[in-house]
């Protein structure tokens, strides 16, 4: 893939953002020699350069989030309904299948 095309090492994070705004956090110390590998979005908040665009290698790896609420919350995005995807986190402990 793309870190190991070009010889670098991969860490695993919490979330891409969050990686981005802890990088831009710590540009002067032990993260001034790191990337984040994020969204053009999160590198204009936290004031980072895009080094890269477009590297994602997985055509079958996708980010969808869901919305809950209490109440109703029309959502029309112009997406049909049909379309419409649910995706559910769930966290284990570390080191385990």
């Amino acid at each position: 893939g793309y870190l190991r095309n070009r010889n670098l090492e991969g860490e695993v994070a919490y979330d891409t953002a969050g990686s981005a705004k802890l990088i831009s956090e710590n540009r002067e110390g032990n993260l001034s020699q790191c990337a984040a590998i994020a969204s053009a979005l999160a590198a204009e908040r936290y004031g980072l350069e895009i080094l890269d665009a477009g590297i994602e290698d997985d055509d079958n790896n996708f980010t969808r989030f869901i919305l809950l609420s209490r109440r109703w919350l029309p959502l029309d995005r112009g997406v049909p309904r049909a379309a419409w995807k649910t995706t559910m986190v769930f966290s284990l402990v570390n080191n385990q299948p």
